[in-house]
């Protein structure tokens, strides 16, 4: 049954491309189609300034290239305009990293990398492909075309720009932007003005080796969250295995809500309304509109606009993605009342 759904999801893609006048075959390479496609501006920039372009128009070996559009640059350029630029200032090193993070040697269609799982880069770190809601995603970054074919390989357009561990920040800093800044551990920063506190995680930086309360403990900013759970008798639960996503209000979220005099259940009904039973990235997130929480009444609502979330159940994304070994953190700005 998976793999007949995984053939149907080839043939829609298939057909999608024949109705944007994309051939099945071609004489073209993976460098020539990045030259001649108006969306890949600066990943073939990019290639051409790296010094890949030989080894990505090479016909002795086929490539599966992950090629973030000229949206997905500029996305990232105003997320984080530092570290594009110190990449680019850099085109052997840190460029050549981010680059080679982005193509697998083989060529392998959407249907193969989903029954695949996950798959190594030429830059050393693997990436995991998933799919939600027909659409499938390469770590956070959703696949807007697939299956675009190269004399020698294939070209999977993504609407973000990947980040391996080698590059990414250790910190994170404070961001007006409308889209998201990657961290160590792959967590990002969302539009706000407020001051949020990173994890720094183990000895190197990691901290999907610690579970979510021992992050939200570490972070510092969580305490009324923290507080909360232990009276109610729910903090030992994200102490141990498990695969949640959790909002996270900070204290100033809890501090804004001012005096009020909860019962025991009503808090613990507040709290369960920020779990969701399973682990959610911001990106699958904003492909759904309603998510289900440990509440079991009334789902959060997620309001977004071309992939961007502008706010769930009225909270604003602080930070997002914080990877734990038991799940996921998004911290918001705002306690979420069921």
């Amino acid at each position: 049954m998976r793999r007949k759904a995984l053939l149907l999801l080839s043939l829609l893609l298939l057909l999608s491309f024949s109705a944007l006048g994309v051939a099945a075959q071609t004489n073209d390479n993976i460098v020539d189609i990045a030259a001649k496609n108006s969306s890949f501006d600066n990943v073939h920039a990019a290639i051409v300034a790296a010094g890949l372009a030989d080894t990505l128009a090479s016909a002795d070996a086929q490539y599966t290239v992950f090629a973030p559009t000229d949206a997905a640059f500029a996305n990232l350029d105003e997320a984080n305009p530092d570290l594009l630029a110190a990449a680019m200032a850099d085109p052997k090193g840190a460029l050549t990293t981010v680059l080679t993070y982005h193509v697998v040697a083989g060529n392998y269609s959407s249907a193969e990398l989903l029954e695949m799982g996950t798959v190594m880069t030429l830059q050393g770190e693997e990436l995991t492909i998933t799919t939600r809601n027909d659409n499938v995603f390469v770590n956070d970054a959703r696949v807007v075309t697939a299956d675009v074919p190269a004399k020698n390989g294939v070209i999977h357009a993504i609407n973000r720009v990947l980040l391996p561990e080698a590059i990414t920040a250790t910190d994170t800093t404070d961001t007006t932007t409308t889209d998201t800044t990657a961290t160590t551990d792959g967590a990002t920063t969302e539009t706000t003005t407020a001051d949020t506190t990173t994890p720094t995680g183990d000895a190197d930086g990691d901290t999907a080796s610690l579970t979510i309360a021992e992050i939200a403990a570490q972070a510092g900013n969580f305490t009324s969250l923290l507080g909360a759970l232990e009276a109610t008798g729910w903090a030992d639960t994200f102490a141990e295995p498990g695969n949640y996503t959790v909002f996270a209000p900070t204290d100033d979220a809890f501090a804004a809500l001012g005096d009020v005099d909860l019962s025991q259940d009503e808090l613990e009904a507040i709290l369960l309304y920020h779990v969701v039973n399973d682990r959610l990235t911001r990106d699958q997130l904003a492909t759904d509109d309603l998510v289900p929480t440990l509440s079991g009444g009334r789902p959060l609502f997620i309001n977004s606009d071309d992939g961007q979330i502008i706010d769930i159940s009225g909270a604003k994304l602080l930070m997002t993605n914080i990877q734990a070994s038991n799940g996921i953190i998004h911290v918001i700005d705002r306690v979420m009342i069921p």
